[in-house]
């Protein structure tokens, strides 16, 4: 049985580009329908034609990997940041200017519900899953476990880089990042490093999406040079890194290793 688990941030991405779209977008019905330009009607059954297309996009993606079993979307929660921002104060705060152990962020569900669909049942064989408390990737990891346990395949739908570390954990799973459908044998040729090898690459050359800088002087070739040739950080000859290098290196490896662990 395939089970694809998307990731909610594909909805959240779809409607922030569709702010910089030309043309009749949610945000353009949006604001037409507040400035009592078009009917209620009308704006609903415009922002659920377009909330429609996106489903579709993304099961067009699906089918291209495997048969829908199952799909599990895994939103994140509003205050999913507060728990990384406890360990790495600098969390995040790049995107909203407010401290992660401060942050509460905008529920998807609630536009997705706009548009006329049930987040927590999009479709018959859709589920949701929410936790205010964690993150959308917390809530794949856990549920990608439980799949595996119950000896389903799972396909990762989503964007979003730090999916691939799950390509090292036991069972059958694969990412599909819209663009290309990517599996552990797929990874080491496009990499050169190993899937589970990605947090501690990510350490080194940074990742601006976590407000993770990275060690300085150290880029993307020289990260994969290293650890293709050492495996681990651990294993770097002596002097390689400072020590407080080393002592951020914990830090964010924590924040980037899924699922969260306090």
């Amino acid at each position: 049985m395939a089970v694809f688990i998307l990731d909610g941030g594909l909805f959240v991405g779809r409607f922030e580009r569709q702010k910089h779209k030309k043309g009749k977008s949610y945000w353009w019905w949006k604001r037409h329908h507040n400035q009592g330009l078009i009917s209620t009607v009308d704006y609903k059954k415009e922002i659920n034609k377009i909330m429609q297309r996106d489903i579709n996009h993304f099961k067009v993606k699906m089918e291209m990997v495997d048969d829908i079993d199952k799909v599990i979307v895994c939103y994140d929660g509003i205050y999913g940041r507060r728990e990384r921002g406890k360990y790495f104060k600098h969390y995040k705060s790049h995107k909203s200017g407010v401290k992660a152990t401060k942050h509460k962020g905008h529920d998807i569900r609630n536009w997705i519900e706009e548009c006329g669909f049930n987040p927590m049942q999009i479709e018959e064989e859709w589920e949701g899953v929410y936790d205010e408390l964690k993150e959308g990737d917390d809530l794949i990891a856990e549920q990608i476990i439980k799949q595996i346990e119950l000896g389903n395949s799972v396909v990762i739908l989503s964007e979003d880089m730090d999916m691939y570390q799950f390509l090292s954990w036991d069972g059958d799973i694969s990412v599909h990042n819209l663009r290309k459908h990517i599996t552990y044998d797929s990874f080491l040729e496009d990499w050169d490093i190993k899937p589970h090898q990605l947090v501690e690459w990510k350490c080194l050359v940074g990742d601006v999406s976590d407000n993770i800088k990275g060690v300085r002087g150290w880029g993307v070739k020289k990260a994969t040079k290293f650890l293709s040739k050492y495996e681990t950080i651990n294993d770097f000859p002596e002097n390689s890194l400072s020590e407080e290098d080393l002592n951020n290196i914990v830090v964010w490896k924590k924040i980037i290793q899924l699922p969260f662990n306090p």
